[in-house]
């Protein structure tokens, strides 16, 4: 495909209020929807440490359907209230003054019990003790579970930091073991690994001549930067009373890297190396093939050590690989600032972001047609999806497979993307290769039907633009306008 130009035209669902209320006494029933769809999840599937499959990890969702009082009808449903106080209690008494308010269960009672709070002075005052005690009750609540992730994920961050300085002090004579071959699987004369030259990557370039000679970014992507504008800027010297003043300088690696600048990419430079793959998706090359070979090594590596006995509860090769928390934070910071900041600047800054990226998370996912916890494959495939980011950033690391192809199928907030079954369009991965792309459009990766395929995924979220601006709905839903509680015409 030829470059084509850097435009892109959003639809998007402005109507806030969109939905029709039902008519007296018929309660709307609501078919189940399939999982890429949302629907439920297989409880084999749900599982955040499961082998195979293509489940996304969310809590197993539970359709309930009202009935004409207003009270859940699920059998699953927890019928657990408040002060002893039971669903089934709360139905018997319905001719009395008692409260259906249940923050423990229905989610959306507690947003609203957290907008009136935060909205109105006194707000309680107008509610009765059991409904306090209740909103308290779902408060704690939360607040143990925050506590809890919390201390879970800082003893496991404690423990592959761990791991990563076990690794990293083998000797480079000791040979790394390697998982066993299975019957199924063929044998490959991969090579032992250099250790230190794995070591090596823990360390940023500091300038952008060492990042050249490190054979990290694609030459032809770091080529188009550093021809932009802002990059050619030359030495100039200001006469002011008796002194000399330089004028800015192009801003160094150092500073990129550690987000003090806003890189400024001309869009003819992008042109060059960009092409748009579909609608709202993206594709640009980043990083080398000596890259990304040595970036895979380096996790399989981190994967297999954590196979032995000391590190074995870890359970590193069931899950996503953090690169945060393998030493390799430096890479994410270098795509969000040099790539993805700039390019969403220009294609997504209206629809998505609203103001500057300044959040992200970079991790490893892989994916096989025979799953193995001793290689981080986790998955066969991936159902469709939306991600958790305004923009997202996927690029392959691995190429040695069939099959795994990325699947759009629209974005939220437009016909296509609140069905979800017409397909967009498909892209097959290569490797050091970036899809950039919305993270609200719905994607899937097909079967890997042979291989192992490897993708490094960056999500960037912008906290002082699009979601200081809506509600976790209309964000969901991309929204736009005045109309939700969280925008500035309600504050």
């Amino acid at each position: 495909a030829s470059p084509t130009p850097l435009t892109r035209t959003m639809s998007t669902n402005t109507n806030h209020n969109s939905t029709s209320s039902p008519k007296t006494n018929q309660p709307q029933q609501q078919m189940p929807l399939p999982p890429e769809e949302g629907g439920d999840i297989p409880k084999e599937d749900s599982t955040i440490d499961v082998l195979g499959g293509g489940a996304i990890n969310e809590k197993e969702r539970k359709s309930r359907v009202p009935d004409i009082t207003g009270y859940s009808t699920n059998n699953n449903y927890n019928k657990g209230g408040g002060s002893g106080t039971t669903r089934s209690t709360i139905l018997d008494t319905t001719k009395t003054s008692q409260s259906k308010f249940d923050p423990c269960h229905d989610k959306s009672h507690l947003y609203h019990a957290l907008e009136g709070l935060e909205r109105y002075p006194n707000y309680l005052s107008r509610w009765s003790t059991n409904d306090m005690d209740q909103i308290e009750k779902a408060l704690e609540q939360q607040l143990v579970k925050v506590r809890q992730q919390k201390q879970s994920v800082q003893e496991r961050r404690n423990g592959i930091h761990q791991l990563v300085q076990s690794m990293l002090e083998q000797t480079d004579t000791e040979k790394p073991s390697r998982p066993p071959v299975t019957a199924t699987e063929p044998s490959k004369n991969e090579g032992l690994v250099d250790l230190t030259s794995l070591k090596t990557l823990r360390t940023p370039p500091t300038s952008w001549e060492e990042l050249l000679a490190l054979d990290i970014l694609n030459p032809s992507t770091v080529q188009a930067i550093l021809k932009s504008k802002q990059f050619q800027k030359k030495i100039r010297k200001k006469q002011k009373s008796f002194n000399n003043k330089t004028s800015r300088l192009p801003p160094t690696f150092e500073d990129v890297l550690q987000g003090k600048v806003n890189v400024e990419i001309d869009p003819a430079q992008l042109e060059e190396i960009m092409e748009q793959e579909m609608f709202d998706v993206y594709s640009l090359p980043v990083f080398t093939e000596e890259f990304c070979i040595k970036l895979q090594q380096y996790i399989k590596q981190v994967i297999l050590h954590s196979e032995r006995e000391e590190f074995a509860y870890l359970n590193l090769g069931r899950r996503i690989v953090d690169l945060d928390t393998v030493g390799l934070g430096w890479v994410n910071d270098l795509l969000l600032h040099l790539i993805m900041r700039p390019i969403s600047r220009l294609l997504y800054k209206s629809s998505e972001t609203l103001d500057e990226l300044d959040w992200r998370q970079g991790y490893i996912a892989g994916y096989a047609a025979t799953p193995s916890q001793e290689k981080g494959t986790t998955r066969h495939r991936l159902v469709s999806h939306t991600d958790d980011s305004e923009i997202t950033l996927n690029i392959c690391v691995g190429d040695n497979f069939e099959g795994g192809k990325l699947q759009f199928r629209g974005l939220r907030g437009t016909e296509e993307g609140d069905h979800g079954q017409t397909l967009i369009g498909d892209f097959e991965p290569r490797l050091g290769t970036a899809l950039i792309h919305a993270g609200r459009h719905l994607h899937e990766v097909t079967q890997v039907t042979a291989g192992e395929r490897y993708a490094y995924i960056v999500w960037a979220r912008s906290w002082g633009g699009s979601r200081s601006q809506t509600c976790p709905c209309c964000w969901l839903n991309r929204r736009q306008g005045n109309s939700c509680i969280c925008g500035a015409r309600w504050n």
